[in-house]
Order: structure tokens, then sequence, then C-alpha cells
């Protein structure tokens, strides 16, 4: 029993000195063979001095920071291993339709004139045959449904008047319920130079999988013509 009480003693001063070191409770019990209970009783009121307080503050913080980073590091590396799954579905894929001519038609239409630098699918155009196109192109080939679209008209400010919303909704079979806000560009007319403009409307689909699908079938695409010639 004197053994036991003295070893007790011999770990509870261990303990102190290894909070006063700013080791965390965690990196204590890998050294001191005692329960996280038993620590809080033997450290929850030790005093410390300023330098030891600012010390263990400084050393939490990093121990911390050090935690966040490892989990920041392994999100991406799983991140990267659901990117690659992508890329090679998407290359699976390709081979079943590039000879299908509506497969490129879309494709192309999106590499001239669909967002590049965005984490998400994003078209814009001023023609309503290419975005009812680029509608029926992303639901064919793509795992989209109507209802996942967001659209926003873009156009100058002395249209706000024209109910343009309406025009694109009836033109494209669009609810009134799928579009966001008007941007209304700044200009310095206030002439309507050409009646019939309804101005540009933009198609987003959120999710960086569909962009990562597209920009593989267009290297896809480039490689396939490449070896054709």
């Amino acid at each position: 029993m004197l053994r036991n009480m003295r070893s007790k003693v011999q770990d509870r001063a261990k303990a102190i000195a290894l909070r006063r070191q700013g080791k965390s409770y965690k990196e204590i019990q890998a050294k001191v063979a005692v329960s996280k209970g038993t620590l809080s009783k033997w450290l929850s009121n030790l005093p410390l001095s300023k330098r030891e307080e600012k010390f263990l503050h400084e050393r939490s913080q990093v121990l911390q920071d050090n935690g966040r980073l490892k989990t920041a590091l392994l999100n991406r590396e799983k991140n990267e291993r659901r990117r690659d799954l992508i890329r090679v579905k998407a290359r699976a894929d390709f081979e079943r339709y590039k000879d299908d001519p509506f497969f490129v038609l879309g494709l192309a239409l999106y590499w001239a004139e669909g967002a590049k630098k965005n984490n998400y699918f994003s078209f814009i155009n001023s023609d309503v045959s290419m975005v009812r196109i680029m509608m029926v192109w992303t639901t064919t080939y793509l795992p989209i449904e109507p209802v996942d679209f967001k659209f926003r008209l873009y156009i100058h400010k002395p249209y706000a008047n024209e109910k343009c919303e309406v025009f694109w909704s009836r033109n494209c079979a669009i609810p009134m319920s799928q579009f966001q806000k008007t941007s209304y560009k700044p200009t310095p007319h206030t002439v309507k130079k050409n009646p019939d403009y309804k101005g540009c409307l933009r198609m987003v689909v959120s999710g960086i999988n569909h962009l990562i699908t597209i920009k593989t079938w267009q290297t896809c695409l480039s490689e396939y013509y490449v070896e054709v010639k």
C-alpha cells in the first residue's frame, strides 16, 4: 500500500512537471498511466505563473493548428481521390459518347461560352436556342435534373421594366421560381438602342463534380482529334 501511495505521489509530481512544460492531457497520459479524471483533479487548480500560462496557451494553439492542418490535408487527399474517380468515369463516358454529334456540340458550346474559373457549372448566353440546347445537353449527359438549374438574368438598366424574365421563362420553359434576382448592368445610356434585346441568361448547377466531368471530356475531345489527325 505504501508503495502504491509513493507511486501515486511520484505520478502526480511528474504530471504537474509535464503540465508546467506545456504538455496536453493526452501527452501527459502517454507518460503517466492515470485516467483523464485523475489528471483533471491534479491539474485543474494547478497554480501557474504568467509565463507558464502564456507558454501553455501558445502550445495549445500550436497543437490545435497542427490538428486543423492534419484534418485539412486528410480532407484534401480524400477529395482528390474522389475527383480521380470522377475523371476515370468521365473518360469511360467519353468513349461511349464521342461519336454522338449532339454530345460534341454541347461540349464545344460549353468550351466556348461556359465558365472556366468557377468551381461549378455555369453557362451564359443571349441566344435562346443556345440556352435551350445546353439545358437539354446537361440533362442528357450529366446526372442533372431540370429542377437543379438556377437562372439569373443579366440586363442593362433601361430594360428593367420589360419583363424579360417572362420572355426567357416562356421560351425556355423555365419556372419563374428558378430565377434568381436579376442583375442590372450599369450603362450611361437611358434610351433602348435595341428593342429586341432580352439580356443574357446565366444557368448554374452547383457542385464541382459536373465541372470536373466536363473539363475531363474537353481534354479527351482534344486528345481524340489530335489522334485522329
